[in-house]
C-alpha cells in the first residue's frame, strides 16, 4: 500500500496517494502536512480583534515577527482595557505588574484567589511581554518563522482567554511608611 499525505485544515482534510522518493517504496502510514491558509488560522485563533491584526500576517510570504508585534500589542491593550488603565503611560513588563500583581490582596486582575496560582498567571503574562514584546516592539531583527509566528499567535490567544475570564477587584493600598517623620 502507499503511503498518504493528509494535507489538513482544521475543517477538512483531503488525502491522496503519494509515492515516496523514486516511487518504488510503498508504506502504510500517513505524512500530515499542515496548510497555512485563512481557514485553518480562524479556527486556531479565537480572538476577533487577534485575528484582524494578526492572520494577514501570518499568510503573508515573510517577516513574520510583525504577526508577534501585533498579537503583543493586542494582548497589551486588552490588559489596559480590562484592568480600566487606559489613560496609563506603562507598556510593556511595567503595565503587567500594575495590572496582574503575584499577591491577591494588590493586583487588579484577579485570576485567582489560590495565591500561587494568581503569582503564575502574573509570572505568565509578564513572561510572555519580556519574551515577545519587546524584541519585537524595538527591533526588526527578530529572527522568526511562520510556524514561531503562529505558535506565539496561539499563546497569546490562549492568554487573551484566560484575561476575558478574570475578575477586577480594587487593589487594596498598602500604606506607604516612608512620610511617617
Amino acid at each position: 500500500m502507499r503511503p498518504k499525505v493528509r494535507f489538513m485544515t482544521c475543517k477538512s482534510e483531503v488525502y491522496c496517494d503519494y509515492a515516496l522518493a523514486n516511487g518504488e517504496i510503498y508504506c502504510d502510514y500517513y505524512i500530515d502536512i499542515f496548510i497555512f491558509n485563512k481557514e485553518s488560522l480562524l479556527c486556531m485563533i479565537r480572538n476577533e480583534l487577534l485575528r484582524e491584526r494578526c492572520i494577514d500576517l501570518l499568510t503573508s510570504k515573510s517577516a513574520f515577527d510583525r504577526a508577534v508585534n501585533q498579537a503583543t500589542q493586542v494582548l497589551e491593550d486588552q490588559i489596559k482595557k480590562k484592568a480600566k488603565l487606559n489613560r496609563t503611560k506603562l507598556v510593556g513588563k511595567d503595565l503587567v505588574q500594575k495590572a496582574i500583581s503575584p499577591d491577591v490582596g494588590s493586583t487588579t486582575l484577579l485570576f485567582s484567589k489560590e495565591p500561587s496560582i494568581q503569582e503564575a498567571f502574573s509570572f505568565l503574562y509578564k513572561g510572555a511581554v519580556l519574551a515577545y514584546r519587546n524584541p519585537t516592539h524595538h527591533s526588526t531583527d527578530y529572527g522568526c518563522t511562520k510556524e514561531d509566528a503562529l505558535k506565539c499567535c496561539v499563546f497569546i490567544d490562549s492568554l487573551l482567554d484566560e484575561l476575558m475570564h478574570c475578575r477586577i477587584q480594587r487593589p487594596k493600598r498598602v500604606k506607604d511608611d516612608t512620610n511617617l517623620n
